[in-house]
């Protein structure tokens, strides 16, 4: 029987557009040209509580159990998702894992994407979100759930460590579950033996990478922070990757497993709405060691190893994003052939990001989630990015783009300037606002127009923060006037007036 539940929390408003012009793109991924993943036909969960009830009462004289009334532990809800900012509430709780389609059923057919959409609404519409949650636990309020089942898993239930020893209590979880799938006739995903062993019981691991064609990495490149989720059925775990890319649970699993990869951090969340900003094995019991190199998984893993970067890693001493709130929401779109290759919506502050770059140039993709983090930190200044001009507001963030991608590209440049005259001010420049000002204050290129050098990255910035309302001219004078023992401030006032004339 379905409850239908209002449970507690917060909302999120999360909006500026900047934007990298969109050159020789190449076909969007889109939904129409992926397989979606098939699922599997409805059949019964075998964590439901009474039919545990009936497994414990089968198994319980293997190991001298008395009778027991088992009550349920967790509960298995359905989220009925009603527009964005419902999925926006379930995103931002960190510490639940979310199915895209119901987990007591399986994928029975690899695909690309997750398509579940019961109630038939369209194609842009909201679907719903499965989760099991402990019953201490309390999802974000406003939300609609049903709670489709009452559930009890053995081994979250502290009371069997008092009664059975330490060398028995794993074979009775195993025996429960085997017993539970018996009985709602469910493939346990392993061969019975015969008898118990506690090599039947495992923890996943693996590790994560994905392959760099720029570098032409033999060792790809491994990938710190990833949120990795396992589950059999309903039953599930999570782990983040260390610096070496590996990652282990904390759960014990019996028989086969499926891993996914969710680009989520602690600070943002990767979007999208075919699916692709999450990465599936297949069913398998083992480690799980994945070198992503597909174009439709290779777009999310750059993404979010460069918004990674900039929240966890060195940026040279530059202001970080937003680190309270609710998290900044990078939606990942397809290649398009006109039009930005990024945005930070205005009205968002920020908190908000669109990409428009489904291609496998790994630096392409690296530089462009630099440049709008940039625009995150601008908007966490209350009416910056709705006041500030936009060339000081795009300069900036294609400085940062520079040098920060540098990082990983040391020949990286952003071309920026199509024709300039030595000593004469009017560069042109390719789009209006992406100018190379911030790389010629800072590097020594000596290109025809880089009249500065040796200015500090993270002081331009600051100087950048302190002009308020953010003009190009207050700029200019907010570097001049702090920056005075720089040997090139004399030419500060000619590059201003070089790059915008």
């Amino acid at each position: 029987m379905k409850k239908s539940i209002m449970l507690a929390a917060l909302i999120a408003l999360v909006t500026f557009t900047s934007c990298e012009k969109n050159e020789n793109d190449l076909p969007e991924v889109r939904a129409s040209n992926l397989t979606p993943h098939k699922i599997g036909p409805d059949r019964m969960n075998p964590y439901e509580i009474s039919n545990m009830q009936v497994a414990f009462d089968r198994v319980s004289s293997e190991f001298g159990l008395p009778s027991t009334s088992l009550s349920p532990n967790s509960a298995y809800i359905e989220v009925q998702l009603q527009d964005e900012d419902d999925e926006e509430l379930l995103a931002d709780d960190l510490s639940i894992n979310t199915f895209d389609y119901p987990p007591h059923r399986d994928i029975v057919l690899e695909g690309d994407y997750s398509d579940w959409n019961p109630y038939n609404v369209c194609d842009t519409c909201v679907t719903p979100k499965y989760v099991t949650v402990d019953l201490n636990h309390s999802l974000p309020s406003g939300l609609v759930l049903d709670t489709l089942d009452m559930v009890y898993f053995p081994d979250e239930d502290p009371s069997w460590s008092s009664l059975l020893s330490e060398s028995n209590i794993e074979d009775f979880y195993y025996r429960m579950e085997e017993e539970a799938y018996n009985l709602a006739g469910v493939d346990f995903g392993e061969q019975s033996s015969g008898k118990t062993s506690l090599l039947n019981r495992w923890t996943p691991n693996g590790n994560i990478k994905y392959y760099d064609k720029e570098i032409n990495s033999p060792d790809s490149v491994k990938l710190e922070g990833m949120r990795i989720v396992v589950n059999k059925g309903i039953k599930s775990s999570r782990a983040y990757t260390d610096s070496n890319g590996d990652f282990s649970m904390t759960k014990k699993f019996s028989g086969k497993v499926r891993y996914k990869i969710q680009f989520k951090g602690d600070h943002f969340v990767l979007r999208n709405k075919v699916g692709k900003n999450q990465v599936v094995s297949t069913r398998k019991k083992g480690s799980w060691n994945k070198v992503i190199t597909e174009q439709k998984d290779l777009y999310p893993a750059i993404t979010y190893r460069a918004v990674y970067h900039y929240y966890n890693f060195d940026i040279l001493n530059l202001e970080r994003p937003y680190t309270s709130g609710n998290r900044i929401k990078i939606d990942l779109k397809g290649a398009r052939s006109t039009g930005p290759k990024g945005t930070t919506p205005i009205n968002k502050e920020g908190r908000k990001i669109l990409v428009y770059t489904e291609i496998d140039n790994v630096e392409d993709i690296t530089r462009i989630a630099f440049h709008e983090m940039q625009h995150t930190v601008q908007g966490k200044q209350p009416g910056l990015l709705s006041a500030i001009d936009l060339y000081s507001a795009e300069s900036m963030a294609t400085g940062v783009e520079v040098f920060l991608t540098r990082m990983y590209y040391p020949d990286y440049t952003h071309a920026i300037a199509n024709l300039v005259t030595p000593g004469t001010p009017g560069v042109e420049i390719k789009t209006g606002g992406y100018t190379g000002l911030v790389r010629d204050l800072v590097d020594n290129d000596n290109s025809p127009e880089d009249y500065c050098s040796g200015f500090d990255l993270a002081d331009v910035e600051d100087d950048f923060f302190s002009s308020q309302p953010g003009t190009w001219n207050d700029w200019r004078d907010e570097i001049i006037t702090n920056r005075s023992t720089n040997q090139t401030v004399n030419k500060v006032s000619d590059l201003f007036a070089a790059w915008k004339s």
